[in-house]
């Protein structure tokens, strides 16, 4: 196996909210509302911000995915995001 292979880019969650919503025609204030969730604390998210257990249960209600989903996409993000930093 060659050790010169590059990673996959991963992104953070944001990303796939964002498309999710567009494909939808959401709004912020949309998903906030189907989310159950402060506009603050969604448009924190959106902006890079840490994706907690409560918001990917949010999120998995008004996506009609699983909080899972959510969950793996942020320890993935998280994940690559350290292995650039070293």
């Amino acid at each position: 196996m060659s050790e010169d292979r590059i990673p996959a880019e991963i992104f953070h969650p944001s990303e796939f909210i964002i498309e999710e919503m567009a494909a939808r025609g959401w709004t912020s204030l949309d998903l906030s509302s189907m989310a159950v969730m402060p506009l603050t604390e969604l448009q924190g998210i959106l902006a890079g911000g840490p994706l907690l257990a409560h918001h990917a249960e949010r999120l998995a209600v008004a996506f009609g995915t699983s909080p899972q989903l959510w969950a793996n996409l942020w320890m993935a993000y998280k994940k690559y995001a350290a292995m650039r930093e070293r």
